[in-house]
């Protein structure tokens, strides 16, 4: 199994799951301390790097359609 998982994961989109649950935590809404703490990333640019959010999720928090004005 070990051999076919990185397979699996490139077909699926997911460079890391790490990476994945990271950004599956904020998408979730948990604040950064309790991802950090969770995920073990010592530092916020180690986290800043494991998370793959796109623009449109902080544009639907404050309320804005991209695009518009």
């Amino acid at each position: 199994m070990s051999n076919y998982f990185p397979i699996v994961c490139e077909k699926a989109g997911i460079a890391s799951l790490r990476h994945a649950a990271t950004s599956g935590l904020f998408e979730r809404g948990f604040t950064l301390m309790m991802i950090a703490s969770i995920t073990g990333h010592k530092t916020l640019a180690m986290l800043k790097c494991c998370t793959r959010l796109s623009l449109q999720d902080p544009a639907e928090k404050l309320g804005c359609v991209l695009g518009s004005r």
